[in-house]
């Protein structure tokens, strides 16, 4: 009886267990249904994938702190030496002592950074060379670096260098034409002892042999001239068939002062005994007389009335030809054709009388020595090493072929 009893609560109890769990749907905290019973909806968006973390440098780890010693363990050194101590200013009526010494005061000289040129010459003899001293003002002018100041000399003008002209000091010094004595050979001489180049234009007539006494001396090319000169009228003696005839020639030149004329009249004689069918009559130079206007007018007359058959004057200067034009129309004769008519010079004056027929050719003679100066001084600044004698460029003749489209140009 017991054990039925047993049983029947035992089915009992299951029965209560199974319906409890139908109708609460209730399982244990602890519990997990089976996969079959759980009901898992789809769905309705789609998460983008997370981009996955960077990993984290690791970090540096901390340099443990070292403590300070305690003050009983620091040791401080003791000072070698004992400074002094410091006084203390003076007030505003503290009388200071006396200098012991007085400075010179120095004066320096204004220093525009300028290079300072000398010049000094005849300059109004002709215009011929006044445009030489325009030609250089113009070069070394303040806009080119330069500060000119120059000294115009008269004939018998005494002319104290170091005191009219040598105030302050000079870095090129620059001589056109100047008769030499011994006092201004010496004063130059002193010039150049102070470290001043004197650069010669033309040249002066300062003695050239004297290398020490100058830089540079800067001239036309005489030789060269006298060679233009004599090419020029042989070709022109072909040109007009008279090539092979007997040419008398007569010549006039400047006195022989000048070291250029002396050069190019020996060069213009040689030229001319080397032709065998040329004749020099006679070569003469005219005296000076203060009037430059009639200058070799007397020797023209001379020459007319001692040759009669002059076939050609060479005259060394414009001026020259253009008064011997005037006395050879004056005696009757047709200059530059009768007489044909060669100069040196290449004025204005001279290029008009070509254009005229009456002046045959002339070889200019520049008096623009402004730029080959110039080229010299800037190769004397830069340490380099110049020729005791420099060349001008420009060199040409003029004759019927170039004269008239020369002329508007031509300013002296």
């Amino acid at each position: 009886m017991k054990i039925k009893t047993l049983i029947l609560f035992g089915v009992l109890v299951s029965m209560l267990s199974i319906g409890c769990y139908n109708a609460n749907n209730y399982y244990p905290a602890e519990a997990i249904p089976p996969t079959h019973l759980l009901h898992i909806p789809e769905p309705t968006e789609t998460l983008e994938p997370l981009e996955p973390l960077e990993p984290q440098k690791a970090l540096k780890p901390l340099k443990p702190l070292e403590l300070l010693p305690d003050d009983d363990d620091i040791h401080i050194p003791e000072p070698t030496e004992t400074l002094e101590s410091l006084e203390p200013l003076p007030d505003d009526d503290t009388h200071l002592s006396e200098p012991t010494e007085t400075l010179e005061s120095v004066e320096l000289p204004p220093n525009d950074g300028l290079i300072k040129i000398g010049l000094t010459g005849p300059f109004g003899v002709s215009d011929w060379d006044l445009t030489i001293l325009q030609d250089v003002k113009d070069t070394f002018c303040d806009a080119n670096g330069f500060n000119l100041s120059y000294i115009h000399i008269y004939a018998g003008y005494p002319v104290d260098y170091s005191k009219d002209f040598f105030d302050g000091e000079m870095d090129y010094f620059l001589v056109y034409q100047w008769l030499p004595d011994d006092d201004v050979i010496n004063e130059f001489r002193e010039i150049r002892n102070k470290g001043t180049h004197l650069i010669c234009i033309n040249p002066s007539l300062l003695p050239l042999s004297d290398d020490n006494l100058y830089t540079s001396s800067v001239n036309n090319d005489y030789s060269a001239e006298a060679m233009l000169a004599t090419v020029w009228l042989e070709t022109y003696l072909k040109e007009i068939g008279r090539r092979d005839d007997s040419i008398n020639i007569v010549h006039i030149s400047s006195p022989g002062i000048l070291e250029y004329q002396i050069k190019r009249t020996t060069e213009i004689t040689h030229a001319i005994n080397g032709y065998i069918n040329w004749n020099l009559l006679e070569s003469r130079h005219y005296e000076y007389q203060g009037d430059t206007i009639d200058y070799g007018r007397e020797e023209m007359k001379y020459f007319i009335d001692e040759y009669p058959d002059i076939d050609v004057l060479i005259a060394e200067e414009d001026r020259l030809a253009l008064v011997a034009i005037e006395e050879i129309k004056a005696l009757g004769k047709k200059p530059g054709e009768d007489i044909i008519i060669v100069s040196f010079g290449g004025t204005r004056s001279a290029l008009e009388a070509i254009v005229t027929g009456e002046l045959n050719a002339t070889v200019e003679f520049t008096p623009f020595f402004g730029s080959k100066i110039y080229e010299i001084i800037q190769r004397l600044e830069r340490g380099e090493t110049v020729e005791k004698i420099e060349y001008v460029d420009n060199m040409r003749v003029f004759d019927w072929t170039n004269a008239e489209e020369e002329l508007p140009f031509r300013t002296y």
